[in-house]
């Protein structure tokens, strides 16, 4: 007596791997009826978006922040080396800031550590209170 494993006739990951195969192929049958084929419709009138990009890192963009801000802390106005000063994000990554150079501000390490997680205008009118 010799048993035999039942197959069923289309495991979901067939049926998965031959949509994905055809839709690659551009061609996607109904697995109801395998004889009408129908296209996939794709748009190729939609322009691709120029004035937006995934910002860099914000580490790659230190020479640039450095050479706008002529090595001058942006908040206590005191220069600096380049190996002194750091970058910070006017609004911190943690409320939901970017990489951008538009957020980015040369800030040596102190004010840096005292601004914190604190948004750019509230640590500002501290510093302007102080």
């Amino acid at each position: 007596w010799r048993s035999r494993s039942i197959q069923a006739p289309n495991p979901p990951y067939q049926v998965k791997s031959q949509l994905v195969k055809q839709r690659l192929d551009g061609t996607q049958t109904n697995l109801s009826n395998p004889d009408a084929a129908r296209r996939v419709v794709r748009r190729t009138d939609i322009p691709i978006r120029t004035d937006i990009e995934k910002p860099k890192p914000y580490r790659q963009h230190k020479h640039v922040v450095y050479g706008e801000a002529e090595g001058n802390c942006h908040y206590c106005g005191h220069h600096f080396p380049y190996h002194g000063v750091g970058i910070d994000h006017k609004v911190p990554r943690s409320k939901g800031g970017t990489d951008h150079k538009t957020n980015l501000v040369l800030a040596c390490t102190g004010c840096n550590s005292r601004k914190g997680s604190t948004d750019y205008h509230e640590f500002m009118a501290k510093i302007a209170n102080a």
